[in-house]
């Protein structure tokens, strides 16, 4: 966990922030269908919906760097 911990902090230092922010959230997806998968624990409608709702903030944040560029200056 320790290198984990330490691998994300060095990728936001060194890639622009809703790139890394994308993938950071990510692994709640890739956690959800593991657990499914190898532990048959099923996330609940709410949980799914928590999920989901994560994966589109990052997902609507990644869009909006790109945005705000394109009005600057």
């Amino acid at each position: 966990m320790a290198v984990i911990a330490t691998a994300v902090a060095t990728a936001y230092r060194v890639a622009p922030t809703p790139v890394v922010g994308v993938f950071d959230t990510a692994y709640l997806g890739f956690a959800a269908v593991c657990g499914a998968v190898f532990f048959g624990d099923i996330p609940t409608a709410r949980e799914a919906l928590g999920i989901a709702l994560i994966a589109c903030s990052a997902i609507l944040m990644s869009g909006r760097r790109q945005e705000l560029k394109d009005h600057c200056c």
